[in-house]
């Protein structure tokens, strides 16, 4: 693989006048700034600590828009140094490309690493859009080092178009898996993401985060589309020093799951339900459990949990009474842990559910009332949450399901996200 290094630092660091940055999609304002602080955090030493002013922008963007936005930054290289000033966000937005992700990178595994080292590579070529999904937290003996994702090519050049982010550093994990999956299925949604340049020599860190807690997770999924030139390699790697790139570092220690490989996305499990007027419950579908595991294309461990696949949802409610009729829509665990995220067209976000565990129970992801002599379809997308587990079966019925418990300290909750 191509070593991924991190660019030397200028002699005397200094804040850039302008910061460009290529946008796709309909990406919003909180989008828009981490797009900006990755950035800034490309173009300064490592181990610089940033505090990015919040820029004035429409919400959302659209494609079409150019923007120079004026941005307060304030910066602490890693010796202490102040660097603080004013610059301008110069803002392109065109249409998104690529098309949807074929096949899924997996990273997990060390989940918890102990040691520097490169965690995944895996490649992206044009044509063939992958998707990088990143699960690892540092054990007790790596606190205080750095996990970072990034691309490189072994040779010319290639422009990359990146839809989706990461979530944490946080020792909640379920917390971090729901808000991985909250910014993926936005993101998707919205088609909003960035594009880059990677040229031989000058890779591209998507994301660093550090210096980490001991079990502060780092969970997230990249959808990386090669545009035009080169094959692109996506990496995770672990360092205790923030300059260092994949080059210097061995292979990680793996922790025996075997939870890394590819797997195809091409053919999702779905969650497609039915319900009219006079049924009973609707049978009920299921995602993440063994029955749906996925092939391991690099002949290791199946993926079970369905982690970093998206589901299409379609909901068909027929109601065929001369008054409007509610539509429970529900989910039912399996006796272990576990939140839900889905995003419905048509909705301004996605729809989270918190934790949930007692087998037996139906819990209500949402209700819809549907009019007299009226058919509707819902449609949408839906993926699993790191740390939740799984499976989970998702059903329609009339019959008033349980509300998902208000506390963790009630008989069914589980696991509170943090204040």
């Amino acid at each position: 693989m191509p070593a991924l290094a991190v660019a030397d630092a200028p002699d005397v660091p200094a804040l850039p006048v302008t910061v460009a940055i290529d946008l796709v999609g309909r990406p919003t304002h909180a989008f828009a700034d981490a797009a900006l602080r990755t950035a800034l955090e490309g173009l300064l030493p490592p181990g610089t600590t940033l505090v990015v002013g919040t820029t004035t922008l429409p919400e959302p963007l659209e494609p079409g828009d150019v923007i120079d936005a004026p941005v307060v930054v304030h910066a602490r290289l890693a010796d202490g140094t102040p660097l603080d000033g004013a610059l301008t966000a110069v803002l392109h937005v065109g249409p998104p490309a690529g098309g949807a992700a074929q096949t899924l990178l997996y990273s997990d595994d060390p989940e918890k690493f102990e040691a520097p080292g490169v965690l995944y590579t895996g490649t992206v070529v044009a044509g063939r859009p992958g998707r990088l999904y990143v699960y690892h937290l540092p054990s007790a003996k790596a606190a205080g080092e750095y996990l970072s994702v990034g691309l490189a090519v072994a040779a010319g050049t290639a422009r990359v178009q990146i839809v989706g982010r990461a979530a944490g550093p946080n020792p909640e994990v379920m917390f971090v898996g729901q808000t991985a999956s909250f910014r993926l299925l936005d993101d998707l949604a919205r088609a909003a993401g960035v594009v880059v340049d990677v040229s031989a020599g000058r890779p591209v860190v998507l994301a660093s985060f550090g210096p980490l807690a001991a079990n502060a997770l780092i969970a997230g999924s990249y959808d990386i589309a090669v545009l035009a030139g080169a094959p692109v390699e996506a990496s995770v790697w672990a360092t205790a020093d923030p300059a260092l790139g994949t080059g210097s570092l061995p292979a990680a220690r793996p922790d025996g799951h075997g939870r890394i490989g590819r797997f195809s996305l091409e053919d999702p499990t779905r969650i497609d339900l039915s319900l009219a007027s006079g049924d009973g419950p609707s049978p009920l579908a299921s995602v993440g459990g063994r029955g749906e595991a996925l092939p391991n294309l690099a002949g290791g461990r199946p993926l079970v949990g369905a982690y970093g696949v998206v589901s299409p949802i379609r909901l068909r409610l027929a109601n065929a009474t001369a008054a409007p009729q509610r539509f429970y829509f529900f989910e039912a665990p399996s006796g272990s842990p576990v939140t839900t995220t889905l995003r419905l067209d048509g909705d301004p976000g996605p729809t989270t559910v918190p934790c949930v565990r007692t087998a037996g129970n139906r819990y209500l992801v949402r209700t819809f009332v549907v009019a007299a002599h009226t058919a509707e379809t819902v449609t949408g997308a839906y993926t699993t949450d790191g740390g939740s587990s799984y499976p989970l079966r998702f059903g329609l019925s009339f019959d008033v399901p349980y509300a998902p418990p208000a506390s963790a300290r009630l008989p069914d909750g589980c696991f509170p996200k943090p204040a």
